[in-house]
């Protein structure tokens, strides 16, 4: 009688860890989203952004306001607009302007007018152009990382 009593106990107890790892295994594995479009959406933003000069913007300065925006007439047309971005950093860091209507800073306000069209609300976009730690309450995080480099900043 005991032996019977051990085994079904045994039983009882593998059937239960046995149910508890396929759970496991189908909310974690299976209900994952797949990461590669979002690594895409990530790598494509940055290559456009290291790749299209502001000259080429200007050549349709509808689409971009803030191309004409008088806020932004110190534009140098010869740079990326990744690298405006980082001497805009630099040269004026937290600095805001109004920007549609808000308080943005400049950065921000390229941002928003240059990709934030682009990705649906499902996902947020973080840019960060120095070494902070960027802070999310996302699930998902994909990070893509570009290292840009001849841009010089006069401090005066």
């Amino acid at each position: 009688m005991k032996r019977g009593y051990f085994f079904t106990l045994d039983a009882i107890l593998a059937l239960v860890l046995f149910t508890l790892v396929v759970l496991l295994v189908h909310l974690f594995y299976i209900n994952s989203p797949p990461l590669t479009q979002l690594q895409y959406l990530a790598t494509d933003t940055l290559d456009v952004l290291s790749n299209v000069r502001i000259e080429e913007l200007k050549q349709d300065e509808g689409y971009y306001p803030f191309i004409t925006d008088s806020q932004f007439s110190d534009l140098d047309t010869d740079l990326t607009v990744i690298e405006q971005m980082r001497v805009y950093d630099d040269e004026f860091g937290t600095l805001t302007i109004t920007c549609d209507g808000e308080e943005l800073t400049r950065i921000d306000c390229m941002k928003r007018q240059l990709v934030e069209g682009l990705y649906t609300k499902q996902y947020s976009l973080k840019m960060n152009l120095d070494n902070s730690v960027a802070t999310t309450d996302s699930r998902i995080v994909v990070v893509s990382r570009r290292i840009q480099s001849g841009v010089s900043v006069q401090q005066g």
